[in-house]
């Protein structure tokens, strides 16, 4: 019997894959509100919704699929909100029109 690519079971396999996906209609969406705004919409279906609400609805999505990922045993839920801790800790140097406040989780908008 062959061992199986990257030894990944067929469940890990099947959520990276969704992952991927997910975080793929994201960066979709963003890029379309980027190029066309956030409260831009398609212009061609009836029942489509603004460029937030659909940022929304995917990152959403991603969430649900990081739950699935924790359940599964995949990763684990104190890594990530270990790695979200410290992306509050350091983004702030990096960015010109928000401010962080790392103790409270809370950014604003400069003016």
């Amino acid at each position: 019997m062959s061992e199986q690519f990257a030894k990944l079971t067929p469940s890990e396999h099947e959520i990276l894959c969704c992952c991927a996906e997910e975080a793929g209609e994201i960066v979709q969406i963003v890029m379309k509100a980027m190029r066309h705004g956030l409260d831009s919409k398609h212009p061609f279906l009836q029942y489509a919704e603004l460029n937030r609400v659909e940022i929304a609805k995917e990152i959403g999505q991603l969430f649900a699929v990081a739950d699935m990922m924790v359940q599964l045993g995949v990763i684990n839920v104190s890594e990530i909100n270990f790695a979200k801790n410290r992306k509050w800790d350091k983004i702030g140097q990096f960015l010109h029109h928000i401010s962080i406040d790392p103790n409270d989780q809370r950014a604003t908008a400069i003016p």
